[in-house]
């Protein structure tokens, strides 16, 4: 309901693993983004020496918004993230 700050902080098991993290409009369902059709406000899926990012969303309007996550692999993996809103003075 405010506007602000985004950050999602976003750590994962294995480095060996490629992960993407994005943050999206609501319209960003799973068959959507299978079919390339979302539109990201920030997304990160390069590769990382370490299992951490963070993604930064400046002056963020209110409304709905979806993380989204994907592993490239090579192999399986479990994840968590936490997201914040600094909200605009």
């Amino acid at each position: 309901t405010r506007t602000g700050t985004l950050t999602v902080q976003f750590a994962w098991t294995s480095a060996q693993n490629r992960m993407s993290i994005g943050v999206a409009n609501s319209s960003c369902t799973v068959e959507a983004y299978q079919n390339f059709n979302c539109s990201f406000l920030v997304q990160d899926a390069t590769p990382s020496a370490t299992p951490v990012k963070t993604l930064t969303v400046a002056n963020l309007a209110a409304g709905t918004y979806v993380v989204i996550v994907d592993n490239f692999g090579p192999g399986d993996e479990s994840y968590n993230y936490v997201v914040t809103l600094t909200p605009t003075s």
